[in-house]
């Protein structure tokens, strides 16, 4: 009996225990002492009955406890919050009917299969794309555990389901993370065959030049393919220390550094685009929770990205600002924007929307880039039009490290 039937039933003793008071002591005596161990008892039931909804609570995941039919006898808190209902609504529902479920009549009954199997005594595993808080779909493991009497006679089935939403984020950015050191070795071995060379072209042409008269009619292009020269070579370079092994595994970088970089390069390699490009960072946070190379890599892509959107006269704008949790880095120019319908496509590789004729770009691969160094470290990207005119791109950097939920 529950501790609420025990109500009537003490009441009906207690007045007894008044009546019998009167005619005989000893009986007085022995119902008062009967009284107290009932109520002790009920106590003490309430009592566990509470200890036991704190731990079913407690646990780290959803627990749904069903009949053998598959109607919901039990759930913990975690589970009503997915299903967006009390605790007491989803009693007596059938676990098949919930409002997570995707909505449709096959994935309820293959559950509710699974259920029958459980019901026979076949414990099983599914994974499941759920419906959460927000419409957010969530990645759940769901095990159906037979629960058996005396008789080994299932009588009752544990459903526990597992979160691998976060998990699944976790073990992408580490696949990303390598993919993109990969590539920075890769860049960092390019570089290097390049400059090598380079060099040796650097120094014939040393020589070529003090061979050529000032007054030669060509004289001209000495200058300029000099120029070109100590260009490709900043590239070369740049490339490399971007790439560096040592830095793609430094987990902190400076945020101020990498604008200051970034922006003191490409005004170098843009020189003749007559852009000007601003820069605030009086907000920034010292230092981001992110590999150097990856930050560097998408500022790099962006500001270009930017350069190559501009008219001549324009202006870029470079800010980075310490918000909350997260350090946010916004890149806007005075271009022509990107055309809504394009805006969902920008971040494939090789599309582009760029003049072939740009040499700084064309190959579509900038904003991918972009977009999975972000994500790889947990982080968001966002594109917009500006009021007055020309495109932002908004990069927001986790200020906490992602946990990938490996021991270190």
């Amino acid at each position: 009996m529950s501790a609420v039937g025990w109500g009537p039933a003490l009441q009906v003793m207690v007045t007894v225990l008044a009546v019998v008071s009167v005619v005989s002591p000893v009986v007085s005596l022995w119902l008062m002492r009967r009284v107290r161990r009932q109520m002790d008892a009920v106590s003490a039931r309430a009592e566990d009955q509470r200890r036991l909804r704190a731990m079913f609570d407690a646990v780290d995941g959803l627990q749904v406890l069903l009949d053998v039919d598959g109607v919901v006898l039990e759930a913990n808190r975690a589970a009503a919050e997915m299903a967006r209902v009390s605790v007491d609504t989803m009693l007596g529902n059938q676990f098949s009917a919930l409002a997570w479920w995707p909505d449709d009549e096959t994935t309820r009954g293959r559950v509710q299969e699974r259920i029958a199997r459980a019901a026979n005594g076949e414990g099983n595993r599914f994974d499941v794309a759920l419906t959460g808080p927000g419409d957010a779909p969530s990645a759940v493991e769901f095990s159906l555990k037979p629960i058996r009497d005396p008789a080994q006679r299932v009588v009752q089935i544990l459903a526990e389901g597992r979160d691998l939403t976060d998990r699944q984020r976790a073990e992408k950015s580490l696949r990303e993370v390598g993919a993109l050191t990969i590539m920075g070795q890769i860049a960092a071995r390019v570089a290097h065959e390049i400059n090598n060379p380079l060099a040796g072209i650097q120094n014939a042409f040393l020589l070529v030049r003090g061979a050529i008269p000032t007054d030669h009619q060509h004289y001209r292009f000495v200058g300029a393919i000099e120029r070109e020269i100590a260009r490709i070579a900043a590239v070369t370079r740049q490339l490399y220390e971007t790439y560096r092994h040592d830095q793609a595994m430094t987990s902190t970088s400076s945020v101020i550094l990498a604008i200051s970089d970034a922006v003191s390069f490409l005004e170098q390699v843009n020189r003749t685009r007559q852009v000007t490009i601003e820069t605030d960072v009086s907000r920034a946070p010292s230092l981001v929770p992110v590999p150097d190379a990856l930050l560097r890599q998408a500022l790099y892509n962006l500001v270009q990205n930017a350069f190559d959107a501009s008219p001549s006269g324009g202006t870029i704008t470079v800010r980075a600002v310490h918000d909350a949790d997260w350090c946010v880095i916004l890149v806007s120019d005075e271009g022509s924007g990107v055309p809504e319908a394009l805006r969902d496509r920008i971040f494939d590789p090789f599309f582009s929307t760029k003049d072939r004729s740009v040499k700084t770009g064309g190959m579509g691969i900038g904003l991918s880039l972009v977009r999975q160094s972000v994500l790889a470290v947990g982080g968001h990207i966002d594109v917009r039009d500006r009021p007055s005119g020309g495109t932002e791109f908004e990069v927001r950097l986790p200020m906490t490290p992602i946990d990938t939920g490996v021991l270190r």
